[in-house]
């Protein structure tokens, strides 16, 4: 019962974060195939440790990838400002 929230009320969050990653350095097919295979007749291929792992780095990496961006376009707006 514990790790139904997980197995149930977060994959698709997790999924979706994965599937939305626009990071480089990470494996978006290999990842998905991890999760779709913990959800498959094989069952538990991660522990679900390892799943909330995962789901937690690729909310940070999405929110660092933004913070680099929107700082990136604010640098470009004050060299433009100040051009």
């Amino acid at each position: 019962m514990s790790s139904e929230w997980l197995a149930e009320d977060l994959r698709v969050e997790l999924a979706e974060s994965v599937e939305s990653c626009t990071n480089p350095a990470i494996d978006r097919e290999y990842l998905a195939s991890l999760i779709e295979k913990q959800h498959g007749p094989d069952g538990a291929v991660l522990g679900e440790r390892a799943l909330y792992s995962l789901l937690v780095m690729m909310k940070a990496i999405t929110h660092a990838d933004q913070q680099v961006h929107a700082t990136r376009a604010a640098i470009l707006e004050l060299e433009h400002v100040t051009a």
